[in-house]
C-alpha cells in the first residue's frame, strides 16, 4: 500500500500530540464506566496495542469546519479502504 503523503502545518503537529496524549491518557485507561464482562475495562482495548505497534493513524482535514455531518462522512468513509489495507493485518 502507497503512503498517503500530506503537508502538514505546525498547528497540526500540534493537535496530533493532543489526540496521542488523550488517547494514552484516556482511551488507553481502565475506566469504572466500562463494564466488559472480560478484561481489560480501558475505555478502548486496541489503543494501547496501536500506539505501541506505531498504527494508530490520524489525518488531519483543515478544510472541514465540522458544520457539514455529510462532508465529514464522506472524508471518514473514503478512509475505509485505506484503513483496511494499513498494517498491522489481521488473519481472517
Amino acid at each position: 500500500m502507497p503512503k498517503i503523503q500530506s503537508f502538514v502545518t505546525t498547528e497540526d503537529v500540534i493537535s496530533a500530540g493532543r489526540v496521542l496524549a488523550w488517547a494514552r491518557n484516556y482511551l488507553a485507561r481502565e475506566e469504572e464506566k466500562v463494564r466488559r464482562p472480560y478484561p481489560p475495562q480501558t475505555v478502548c482495548p486496541y489503543v494501547e496495542a496501536s500506539i505501541k505497534a506505531n498504527s494508530l493513524y490520524m489525518v488531519f482535514h483543515n478544510e472541514l469546519n465540522g458544520e457539514d455531518a455529510a462532508s465529514i462522512a464522506d472524508v471518514i468513509l473514503g478512509y475505509v479502504n485505506p484503513f483496511k489495507e494499513a498494517p498491522p493485518f489481521c488473519a481472517a
